[in-house]
């Protein structure tokens, strides 16, 4: 009687069972997502980088709202792609479509392979191909929204094809080694010495434009700045007379903030990285206007240079620089622990409340 009671209490729990995995078990890889629920993303092959740098865009709602602004791009645009990426992954998109998960960002990457850009495979840089999304967004944006017609319209060669400003269809432009090569010509970059990602131009096109003429320039408004750009400060101040240069603004989108190079094992934080980055620096050999007055030959002074934030961008992007190089050339990837606080408050930071802490510091 009591194993007739057992076997009888086993096969409940089994109907039980397989009936809640029926009811709410993991059903087919393509359903239709309930609102809100967050889905994951699939890796490719060694595109958990990719997957990195999309989670992270699309908690910014600042970025999201900066895509959904620009709604005359086709649908085969990055800007599409990674609208529709960034929405999938917030529960945000069109709930009667069919969603996969994990979701496949495929239609990103296609994007980019219709721009010319060719990712190797393996370990890559996730701040190499933040820039690349961004240059690329932005030579969409313009492309929809061109520039005002201006002289240097007339004067300067017309954009051949898909190439750069001025540059032939037939140059070709890699990343390597941390630098641009543009056939033979070089300019620095922040991109990743590991498996570059590389822009292919196409071959053979005619590269002979003609001017056009101010009847035909364009006349329509700039894209929106991205949220992510922000405006440096720099100023010079001579040591000898104290006269200050003019400021001077640079625009930025990621503030690289590398690690202190001591051997000592301590505890950084992100305000420590910041203090580093806007500490007062010495340079030498720069020529002082002032002392400079009624001289014969420019004198070359010492001057203290100053580094601040003239605009906060809406989303502050920072990237932590831990790759460094040993004695003997090799790279190694530093492991420090960097402290972030919930709440960063950049006011100090600013050359405006900087400017205001030194005048109320000399009255």
């Amino acid at each position: 009687m009591d194993q007739e009671r057992t076997l009888l209490i086993v096969a409940v729990g089994v109907a039980v069972a397989v009936g809640c995995f029926v009811l709410w078990g993991p059903g087919t890889s393509r359903t239709k997502r309930r609102k809100g629920h967050i889905v994951g993303l699939l890796n490719l092959g060694h595109t958990c980088f990719l997957n990195t740098l999309l989670q992270a865009l699309a908690s910014c709602p600042s970025v999201v709202d900066w895509l959904i602004e620009h709604k005359e791009d086709s649908e085969d645009s990055l800007i599409s792609a990674l609208r529709t990426v960034l929405l999938v992954l917030n529960g945000e998109h069109d709930h009667d479509a069919v969603i996969s998960d994990p979701y496949a960002p495929t239609e990103v990457i296609s994007a980019l392979l219709r721009h010319s850009w060719v990712i190797s495979p393996g370990e890559q840089d996730a701040h190499e191909l933040f820039h690349v999304l961004l240059e690329t967004l932005e030579d969409e944006m313009t492309s929809l929204s061109a520039k005002n017609g201006s002289l240097s319209d007339i004067l300067l060669p017309m954009r051949c094809g898909q190439g750069d400003a001025g540059l032939p269809n037939t140059v070709k432009r890699t990343v390597q080694n941390g630098n641009v090569q543009l056939d033979g010509h070089r300019c620095t970059s922040s991109a990743s010495r590991f498996h570059p990602i590389r822009r292919l131009r196409d071959q053979g096109s005619d590269t002979t434009t003609s001017l056009p003429s101010v009847e035909n320039l364009p006349l329509r408004s700039q894209p929106a700045s991205p949220p992510i750009r922000g405006t440096l400060t720099s100023q010079l101040k001579c040591t000898l007379c104290g006269f200050k240069s003019a400021l001077r603004f640079d625009k930025f989108d990621t503030l690289s903030l590398p690690l202190p190079t001591s051997a000592t094992r301590q505890k950084l934080t992100l305000q420590m990285l910041l203090d580093n980055f806007v500490s007062t620096e010495v340079v030498k050999d720069v020529t002082c206007t002032n002392c400079s007055k009624g001289k014969e030959k420019p004198v070359q002074t010492t001057a203290m240079k100053t580094l601040n934030f003239g605009k906060l961008p809406k989303c502050l992007c920072l990237h932590i620089v831990r790759t460094t190089w040993n004695k003997d050339g090799l790279p190694w990837k530093r492991d420090d622990y960097v402290d972030f606080p919930e709440f960063l408050v950049m006011d100090n930071y600013t050359h405006s409340q900087v400017e205001r802490n030194t005048r109320v510091s000399s009255l």
